[in-house]
């Protein structure tokens, strides 16, 4: 039947603004300029024509796909076009159908699977489409359902943005081959809506039956909306967990507030002519560059003074580590790889995608797989700095790992492929300009790996001013405190420190922290005549050494006593402790075998330590400065050895008391919450075998056994295995090669325990991946192959710091990720940390069921409870 386009004029002027809307809506979110200018002459005919030749391309390869797959896709929107133009009295909409669907096409005909993909969804749309021309009347007669039309451009626009969006992105063929069957998910919702289309027409449907199906289809799309966000969050949760990296952010943060308290201080760097030219990526400089200068010059501060003004810049997408000496999640090149891949899957969901299916079947990171991952990540980016802050806090092999691959990296070349691919799978499209910084002192590792590279060393005049301002900041507060007469406190301590900015920091700390007149006159005259040195490293240990005599030789028993422990539970820890973590450890009376919250400290940790410590985010407790930790064990104010020794019997003894205790209830467990009896509990559950192999390697090597103190702990193993050991299971051959590491502890053998305790060992790191510190560790499968990069393990290990620091900023909800492997427990309150707990050893230490029930009973306390910050 014939149609004339006025017979409903007013319909027809409604249809064509919501063309309009829905094609200024597409060009908007889903066109770039020149895709726009392109598309408007896409053409029927041109479309034919491409696909023709795509045809004639793969016949001469023998690799033809069927294109005739796209035949009912093209028949059936010929009779969408004849219609439109009936109503609308144009067909320029249609080469918004045309042009994109052209693009498409060229752009996968070299990609069999992404191919193949295209065409079977081409298929199933136009399979649902094929009639349309049979029903022109029915437009007419019913108005309501021009409606229809109008929905199905807004869906093949949808189709098309969804399409263009992902073939569009950079490395999306590495992509595909790993994420191809979650691909076809995505348009799923859209193929759906026109089969509901075909109803609708085929049905004839009422006004009154449409209005329901429409209602039903939104009602259905805010449904899948939801569940693809919860997929996004799922899936985010799962890299997070899996990738296991320590944050930086809070790094970030710490150095961010300091410049906001100082502005403009370390903005100098930017104007350095090697700096300047580096951070131009259309400069002929080379792309690497090596910051460096005297212990406690503020090269850190300077590292993240940069990161700060990349961030600013828009499309550069900035990655940044800070290593940090023998401090777990903090120095190796894994630690730093899971790091920057975190940080590379902020908001690319693709990437996240790609990560997870990579992530199948693997209980952790390899090095191999980070570098390849590695590889992908940042060659998705346009633009990538990359900054390596502390490159001297690490061991030399490690050293030598990182600065490998990040030479590697920024040349184009990872040194990991995707060998098993038959397909072509290199990039399109503007290649990654990617530049790398290193930070560190100059030592003898350094200089070797890096003395070819352009170098910005930080001269004692660069931060002349910035050490001034610091200490005239301070000044005031001395002023008030002390008489100065005509002296000139800030000049005086900016000018003996050289360029130190940690010197003066320790100075103008120790000055302001002084109780008379007199003793601060004499730090005075000892700042100008007793810290004249020749070597830098020689004035900051003086400028310790006035610290520790305040803190501790002429401090009272009891505050000498106290900052003593707090500086060897410092030194000896194996990541940052937040204060709640060391009461907590305080807490435990290994005596009485209980949890005694009147052990906690009444004084602040700065009142006991001074300026050696400093007071982070989160409470965290630090020490200064990685000299600071040198210098105690140097000095022997800690003892190293002893201290894992007594840190490896508190977390034993610890773990054997009753809040651990698998008969407790969820009541008791509640009131034990409450109380704050499970503060120390992720730090000592993650770091208890890290001490102890610590303990055991300082007796190996002491010269004087009997100063570590060894009694109370072996005691205290024999009540560890009396109370966790349950029967001997067959022991692999890697396992019993483990048994010489526990062989100081005499007690294992004695008791016959040496082969079980070893065994746990063995399956803890094993599970746990001890290679993987961070945040939440994910639940991993049963090892189903040696890994192939077996030397990587045990480089590092597992941590739930992150998992208890979000505890305490109520984000553990949003940070843990159910899992099916738990099958004893209620998937709702089932975590990674729950079902790596359940996992622990295979000499069934029990600590995993007590723990699921501690984790469970703490989410149920409501958000606001101030019960939660006692944990």
């Amino acid at each position: 039947m014939s149609v004339s386009s006025n017979s409903n004029p007013e319909a027809s002027a409604r249809l064509d603004s919501a063309f309009q809307r829905a094609l200024a809506k597409f060009k908007t979110d889903s066109l770039t300029e020149k895709e726009g200018d392109e598309f408007q002459w896409g053409t029927l005919d041109e479309l034919k024509a491409s696909i023709e030749k795509i045809q004639d391309e793969q016949v001469s390869k023998n690799k033809n796909r069927n294109l005739n797959r796209v035949k009912a896709f093209l028949e059936g929107m010929q009779q969408y076009e004849e219609i439109v133009k009936v109503f609308l009295n144009t067909c320029n909409y249609l080469a918004f159908v045309w042009g994109p669907m052209k693009f498409l096409l060229q752009v996968t005909s070299n990609f069999v699977n992404a191919f193949d993909a295209l065409l079977d969804m081409y298929n199933e749309i136009g399979e649902q489409l094929g009639l349309l021309g049979k029903y022109q009347s029915l437009f007419c007669e019913k108005p309501h359902m021009m409606n229809v039309l109008e929905m199905i451009y807004v869906d093949i626009l949808e189709f098309h943005a969804k399409a263009l969006s992902y073939f569009r992105q950079k490395l999306w063929k590495q992509l595909f081959r790993h994420t191809w069957k979650n691909f076809r998910t995505r348009f799923n919702d859209t193929i759906q809506n026109f089969k509901r289309h075909k109803s609708l027409i085929e049905s004839q449907a009422t006004l009154a039956q449409f209005e329901e199906i429409c209602s039903i289809r939104k009602q259905q799309a805010e449904q899948l909306t939801f569940q693809r966000e919860e997929a996004v969050k799922r899936r985010a949760q799962a890299v997070r967990a899996w990738l296991a990296a320590e944050s930086m952010t809070v790094h970030q943060d710490h150095f961010s507030a300091l410049r906001h308290e100082y502005p403009g201080s370390g903005e100098w760097i930017l104007k350095k002519n090697r700096v300047r030219q580096w951070l131009d990526v259309g400069s002929a400089a080379g792309p690497l560059l090596w910051l460096t200068g005297i212990p406690g010059a503020g090269k850190t501060f300077l590292a993240s003074t940069l990161i700060e003004e990349l961030q600013k810049r828009t499309g550069v997408h900035v990655l940044f580590f800070y290593c940090k000496y023998e401090t777990v999640g903090r120095n190796s090149f894994m630690d730093i790889a899971r790091s920057l891949l975190q940080q590379c899957c902020l908001g690319d969901e693709r990437l996240q995608e790609y990560i997870e299916a990579k992530s199948s079947g693997e209980d952790t990171l390899r090095k191999s797989q980070a570098k390849e991952l590695l590889d992908v990540a940042i060659r998705r980016k346009n633009r990538a700095f990359i900054i390596i802050d502390g490159i001297d806090e690490c061991k030399k092999e490690e050293k030598v790992e990182i600065v490998s691959w990040l030479r590697g990296i920024v040349a184009g070349d990872c040194g990991a492929s995707d060998s098993d691919e038959e397909e072509d799978v290199e990039n399109e499209g503007e290649e990654t300009a990617v530049r790398g910084l290193i930070v560190g002192q100059e030592d003898n590792d350094s200089w070797r790996l890096l003395r070819d590279l352009p170098v910005v060393k930080i001269e004692p005049g660069d931060n002349e001013a910035d050490i001034l301002r610091f200490c005239r900041d301070g000044e005031s507060k001395i002023k008030a405190r002390f008489e100065t007469g005509s002296l000139d406190v800030a000049e005086t301590v900016a000018k003996y420190a050289a360029g130190m900015f940690l010197f003066a920091r320790l100075v103008m700390s120790n000055l302001r922290t002084q109780i008379s007149q007199y003793r601060f006159e004499q730090e005075m005259k000892w700042v100008t005549e007793g810290t004249v040195v020749d070597k830098i490293t020689e004035k900051l240990e003086l400028a310790y050494g006035r610290i520790i005599t305040r803190v501790i030789t002429e401090a009272e028993e009891a505050e000498r006593e106290g900052a003593l422990q707090l500086l060897g539970i410092m030194v000896s820890a194996q990541r940052d402790l937040a204060w709640h973590e060391i009461q907590g450890l305080l807490a435990v009376d290994l005596a009485s075998r209980l949890i005694d919250v009147k052990r906690h400290m009444s004084v602040d940790s700065k009142d006991l330590c001074g300026s050696l410590v400093e007071v982070r985010s989160g409470q965290t407790v630090t020490l200064v400065h990685t000299s600071a930790e040198h210098y105690l064990v140097k000095r022997g104010i800690v003892n190293v050895g002893r201290q894992h020794v007594n840190m490896a019997r508190i977390c034993l003894g610890y773990l054997s008391m009753a809040p651990f205790d698998p008969a407790l209830t969820t009541n008791e467990i509640y009131d034990l919450l409450k109380a704050g009896h499970y503060a120390f509990a992720f730090y000592a559950l993650a770091h208890w075998l890290d001490h102890l192999e610590k303990a055991a390697e300082s007796l190996q090597h002491a010269k004087k056994p009997e100063d570590l103190q060894m009694e109370p702990l072996l005691e205290e193993i024999e009540h560890f295995l009396e109370n966790n050991y349950q029967s001997p299971i067959e022991t692999s051959a890697e396992e019993k090669s483990q048994v010489g590491r526990f062989e100081p502890f005499e007690v294992f053998g004695e008791s016959g325990h040496m082969e079980s305790l070893t065994q746990a060992r063995h399956t803890w790191l094993e599970f746990t991946g001890r290679d993987e510190p961070a945040e939440l560790l994910p639940p991993p499968p049963p090892p189903s192959r040696a890994s192939e990069d077996s030397t990587d393990r045990g480089s590092s290990n597992a941590q739930w710091s992150v998992a208890a620091i979000s505890m305490m900023d109520l984000k553990l909800g949003e940070i843990v990720t159910p899992t099916k492997a738990a099958t004893d427990f209620d998937s709702a309150a089932t975590s990674t940390v729950v079902q790596k707990l359940l996992l622990v050893s295979a000499a069934s230490i029990y600590w995993r069921d007590t723990s699921v029930r501690i984790i469970t009973t703490f989410r149920a306390i409501p958000a606001t409870s101030p019960s939660r910050f006692l944990f």
